[in-house]
């Protein structure tokens, strides 16, 4: 029902029925957010309407300014919040503050949540997922693992609150070629998960926007179940990084908006994010699960639209869990192509090639160590640093990928024994014939020497 549909005529004994039903909200102890998720609406401007004609309404009718009619408490109430409203200038602010939130918070979510419960009513098929699935690959080239992990999104977007968070995973499509069809398909899948029964408007934002970077930022996923991230991430994440990850395990948070009013959204971060760039640029760690990357690397089978939404609402509609399997075993499963090396594993790459060049053996080779037990036979952290400067013809260190190169060094000749150092002796017996050891002279156990 239209709150407008009531009736607003009143008398000196009884009330308009609009001002009547809301007089026995109050009495219930129901605030006005309350009152107003009764009824039906299509938009926030709908609401502020609503808000401001009823706030007159309670102080301009007949029957609300005869002072023995608000002799009742829920009545006078009533009455007094509204003038006071109206007279301090606020009535506005009051409004906008009132229809953002119950727009945002119950309107807009219930709305999507239907549309959504409509599109996936029903029991997915295996052998039609089977179907969609194989027509997928063969339009886009995938293979069976860029699939599964398309399955899993699906599945996790489909479960909604039902999923386990820690388990999220971003769908991250990506592809240096132009024109492989990669943000089409995202466009077309996001608005299937979302109950559109057309291609239609597409859901979209930015991290800044999502992770409440910009001013009054309303994440998208707080009202649609998920969302289009083109391009999403910036060329420099690591003062972003941490946050972002908290972001995507996060269902709540308190959204400022321009009047000053907050309030508390709930949503699920499913996002698929789209880029000509991979992982490898953003990722700050040395390594993450959080992404299932596919990348596009031809141009796919033509479909006119009809067909690629059809296909997709298939292949949505019919994806389902492993049977058998909870979502923890299923992740499981799937981490191994999901684990997708970041910026400091890369420099670990990059140094453990180092540490295969002559001119790093050549250093190791100068060192005499005179005993086992001898100071300069022990490789500290610090030591070892100051000896890869060294190569580089520079004692300071302060500008070195400390942990990087400790984890490369560890790498190739193990981890420090009881975290303290590595013995020198021993390292020249692992490079061996580099730097003029025999292997055989090694003992079992290379730290006992």
């Amino acid at each position: 029902m239209k709150i407008n549909e009531l009736n607003t005529t009143s008398s000196k004994d009884a009330p308009s029925e609009l001002v009547g039903r809301r007089i026995i909200s109050e009495t219930n102890g129901e605030s006005l957010a309350d009152f107003l998720k009764a009824f039906d609406f299509d938009s926030e401007p709908e609401i502020y309407e609503a808000v401001r004609r009823l706030a007159n309404r309670l102080t301009e009718e007949e029957y609300m300014t005869v002072k023995e009619n608000r002799k009742a408490t829920s009545v006078d109430v009533l009455y007094k919040r509204s003038m006071r409203l109206r007279i301090n200038g606020t009535l506005d602010k009051f409004a906008s503050n009132v229809a953002a939130e119950c727009w945002q918070r119950y309107f807009l979510p219930t709305i999507r949540r239907e549309l959504i419960d409509s599109m996936f009513c029903g029991q997915p098929v295996e052998a039609e997922y089977r179907k969609a699935a194989a027509e997928l690959a063969e339009t886009y080239s995938l293979t069976a693992a860029d699939v599964e992990k398309f399955r899993f999104f699906v599945c996790q977007t489909k479960a909604g609150d039902d999923f386990e968070k820690s388990l999220r995973r971003m769908l991250y499509v990506w592809g240096k070629r132009k024109k492989t069809g990669k943000t089409t398909l995202a466009e077309v899948m996001v608005a299937v998960l979302n109950g559109e029964r057309t291609p239609g408007a597409v859901p979209t934002s930015s991290l800044s926007r999502e992770m409440q970077i910009d001013n009054y930022a309303v994440p998208v996923i707080a009202t649609y179940r998920c969302c289009v991230l083109d391009e999403a991430f910036y060329r420099d994440m690591k003062k972003t990084y941490s946050r972002f990850k908290a972001m995507m395990t996060a269902t709540s948070g308190t959204a400022r908006l321009p009047y000053g009013q907050t309030f508390t959204w709930t949503g699920a971060p499913n996002y698929i994010a789209t880029s000509n760039d991979s992982l490898q640029k953003f990722i700050e760690d040395y390594n993450d699960r959080r992404f299932l990357a596919v990348e596009f690397t031809v141009s796919p089978k033509e479909l006119t639209e009809s067909e690629l939404f059809d296909l997709v609402y298939r292949f949505c509609f019919h994806a389902a869990p492993p049977e058998g399997k909870t979502w923890r075993e299923w992740a499981s499963d799937i981490a191994a192509t999901a684990d997708e090396i970041g910026a400091r594993g890369l420099k670990v790459q990059d140094w453990r090639v180092f540490f295969d060049d002559p001119e790093w053996l050549a250093v190791l080779e100068a060192e005499q160590p005179t005993s086992d037990a001898a100071n300069n036979n022990r490789l500290t952290r610090l030591g070892l640093l100051k000896r890869v400067a060294r190569c580089f013809g520079d004692n300071q260190i302060k500008n070195l990928d400390g942990d990087e190169i400790c984890l490369a060094f560890a790498e190739k000749y193990g981890d420090m024994p009881n975290g303290r150092w590595w013995s020198i002796r021993h390292c020249k017996r692992i490079d061996g014939q580099a730097v003029g050891q025999d292997h055989e002279q090694e003992t079992t156990d290379p730290f006992n020497m």
